[in-house]
């Protein structure tokens, strides 16, 4: 009901202050993380970079630090992310990629592993510079022992 609520006063905004004049070439996302699997808590900044010119294409760099009980995790992830709808209020988005994680376990000996992620979700543009939104991702490992992740993220992202 929320989200229902919040889009509708996004799309109150007049076109003027959802559409950037350019796109930018640089987007910096804060965004808080709740990884499923594993119970663990924590942000994990993102920075994409327009590839090209206009158009849904970006690199996606995200380093994070999440805390739970059982493990604290630094996931590097180095990837590929579609964002479509530039100009509009509603942008979903699509990515994929690989991801670095190593975990302090609290009763064992660190784990290194590296996987493959999925991650889809959508943003709303709150101004012609501003966005907030949610993506989930799931990812399994194919280095460094098997194993699957599932985690949520909220996104407040700026384009440079």
């Amino acid at each position: 009901m929320r989200i229902s609520l919040m889009a509708l006063g996004l799309l109150a905004l007049p076109a003027s202050a959802r559409e950037p004049s350019a796109p930018g070439r640089l987007e910096l996302f804060i965004a808080p993380e709740v990884t499923l699997v594993g119970l663990s808590a924590g942000v994990r900044p993102e920075l994409l970079v327009r590839l090209g010119g206009e158009g849904p294409h970006r690199l996606r760099l995200a380093p994070g630090l999440l805390v739970g009980p059982e493990f604290t995790y630094v996931p590097v992830a180095l990837g590929y992310r579609a964002s479509f709808r530039d100009g509009q209020v509603v942008r979903p988005l699509v990515g994929a990629g690989l991801e670095y994680q190593y975990r302090f376990v609290s009763d064992g000996e660190p784990a290194r592993q590296l996987a493959f992620y999925l991650e889809a979700g959508a943003t709303f543009a709150v101004s012609s510079r501003l966005s907030v939104g949610l993506a989930g991702s799931a990812d399994v490992t194919f280095r460094g022992g098997p194993g699957a992740g599932l985690g949520v993220r909220a996104l407040v992202g700026w384009m440079l």
